[in-house]
């Protein structure tokens, strides 16, 4: 069964201010209780007629009238948080562009920073258009990472957090 917006209008309510939502009860007004749970990987789910669901998704639609066209991109980065001031309908190459920090395996700790064993030296790439432009060899992580931030913000305008996460 497709699930309508206007279904979803007569199940949830939706407070775009905190992100909350409460089950509609015919005849007993709102429920209290805070719908849905937090996965192990932070993003909140409901269970729509036995289908669960992404709260972000259901945020998107019940705001602006439709189902999101791309994928919708928590520009915080706390999963959890589906205020709707906090969601983007974004393609996957935004959402990707609004990475929050360097990989686990990144000896550097910063973003763009990559350590070269071969030459002794750093080096920064950055992805763009389906290609890695080659930013340079620098005498330190820190100088890799800012000419990856200036290139971030040549390159990914879209890119929200990186500034706040780096300082």
């Amino acid at each position: 069964m497709t699930l309508t917006i206007e279904k979803l209008k007569t199940l949830l309510d939706y407070n775009p201010d905190t992100g909350g939502f409460t089950w509609l009860v015919p005849g007993k007004g709102r429920r209290k209780n805070t719908v849905g749970y937090v996965r192990k990987d932070g993003y909140r789910v409901i269970n729509i007629l036995g289908v669960p669901r992404y709260a972000h998704r259901i945020a998107w639609a019940l705001t602006h009238g439709d189902w999101p066209d791309n994928t919708i991109d928590h520009i915080n980065g706390d999963r959890s948080d589906n205020r709707i001031s906090n969601l983007r309908d974004a393609t996957c190459q935004e959402n990707i562009q609004n990475i929050g920090g360097p990989n686990s395996n990144n000896k550097s700790g910063l973003l763009g920073a990559y350590w070269n064993a071969s030459i002794g030296r750093w080096y920064s790439t950055i992805g763009h258009g389906h290609r890695t432009k080659y930013l340079g060899l620098f005498s330190s992580p820190s100088a890799a990472n800012t000419a990856y931030l200036k290139a971030k913000d040549e390159l990914h305008p879209t890119h929200r957090r990186l500034r706040d996460a780096q300082t």
